[in-house]
C-alpha cells in the first residue's frame, strides 16, 4: 500500500514538473521577399542606335526575335535594304483630285489626295547582297541590327535611360535649314516597333520632300455638261518631288506601357544636301 502511494506521488511530481517547463518559443521560418518586376524598365541602347552613322553605307533594320538567329537577321537585312534604297534614291509622289459639281440644286466641292515615297530604281536586291551586318542587339521581342556595305568600326557605348525619356532635339523644328543642308524630324508610335520605325523613317522624308520646289509633271483639267445643265469639273495635281543622298542622324526610341500593353514611340532626324 505504502509502495503505491510513493508511485503514485512520484508520478504526480513528474506531471507537475512536465506542464510548469517552460516551452520552446516558435520562431517561423522566415519568407523569402518576393523580387518586383519593373513593368517598363529602363532602355539600354547602343550608342550607334541612337546616333548611327550618317553615310550613304549604313542602315539600321529591325526584325521579330526568331529562335533561329540567321532568320532574324535576314528579316532584319530585307527592311534595311529597301530603307537605304530610298535613302540613297526615291520619289515623292503627290496627288490632288479636285471636283467642283454645279447645278441649279447643288453646288458642292470635294477633294482626294493621297502621297507614296518610293525607291527610284529596283536596286533593293543588290544592296540586300552587299550589306552585312556590323553590330546587334535585342530590345524586347526584337532584333536590330546594324548593316554596312562597308567594312566600318561604330561606337559601341551602351546609353541607359529611362523609357519614357523624350530626346532634346525633338523640340527642334520640324525642317531646318543650315549652311545648305536639311534636315527633317519626325514622330510615329504604335505598338509595333517595327512599324513605328518604319512610318517615322516615311513621314521624315515626306517633310523633307514637301520642304523642296515642287515640280507639277501633270495639270489636267476636263469639264463635261449634261442634259440637266450639270457641270462637273474635275482638276488632278500631280507633284512629283525626287530626293537624293538622305541620311539617317539621329533615332531614339520611347517605350510606353499602358494597361499591360507595350507601345513604342519612335523619334527620327534625316537629312540631306540642299
Amino acid at each position: 500500500m505504502m509502495r503505491r502511494i510513493i508511485l503514485i506521488l512520484v508520478s504526480v511530481t513528474l506531471m507537475i514538473g512536465g506542464c510548469s517547463s517552460t516551452p520552446k518559443s516558435y520562431v517561423p521560418a522566415a519568407r523569402d521577399q518576393q523580387k518586383i518586376e519593373v513593368a517598363n524598365p529602363e532602355l539600354s541602347l547602343p550608342s550607334w542606335f541612337l546616333n548611327p552613322p550618317a553615310t550613304a553605307h549604313h542602315v539600321i533594320g529591325i526584325s521579330y526575335c526568331d529562335m533561329n538567329p540567321d532568320s532574324a537577321e535576314t528579316s532584319a537585312k530585307n527592311q534595311a535594304a529597301v530603307i537605304l534604297s530610298r535613302n540613297r534614291s526615291s520619289y515623292n509622289v503627290k496627288k490632288d483630285i479636285l471636283i467642283s459639281d454645279r447645278s441649279d440644286y447643288i453646288e458642292q466641292d470635294s477633294k482626294a489626295q493621297f502621297e507614296v515615297n518610293v525607291s527610284s530604281s529596283p536596286n533593293a536586291r543588290k544592296l540586300f547582297d552587299a550589306l552585312r551586318c556590323v553590330e546587334d542587339f535585342d530590345l524586347d521581342c526584337y532584333h536590330i541590327c546594324l548593316f554596312s556595305d562597308l567594312s566600318t568600326d561604330v561606337d559601341t557605348t551602351i546609353v541607359t535611360f529611362e523609357p519614357h525619356t523624350e530626346p532634346e532635339w525633338i523640340d527642334r523644328l520640324a525642317v531646318e535649314e543650315m549652311d545648305g543642308y536639311v534636315s527633317s524630324v519626325a514622330t510615329y508610335r504604335d505598338q509595333d516597333l517595327i512599324r513605328a520605325y518604319e512610318e517615322a523613317l516615311i513621314d521624315a522624308r515626306l517633310q523633307l520632300a514637301r520642304y523642296k520646289l515642287k515640280k507639277v509633271e501633270a495639270l489636267k483639267e476636263y469639264e463635261v455638261t449634261d442634259d440637266y445643265s450639270k457641270t462637273h469639273q474635275a482638276t488632278a495635281i500631280e507633284t512629283v518631288v525626287q530626293l537624293d543622298g538622305l541620311t539617317l542622324n539621329r533615332l531614339h526610341v520611347q517605350r510606353n506601357y499602358n494597361n499591360n500593353l507595350f507601345s513604342y514611340t519612335v523619334h527620327v532626324e534625316m537629312g540631306m544636301e540642299q
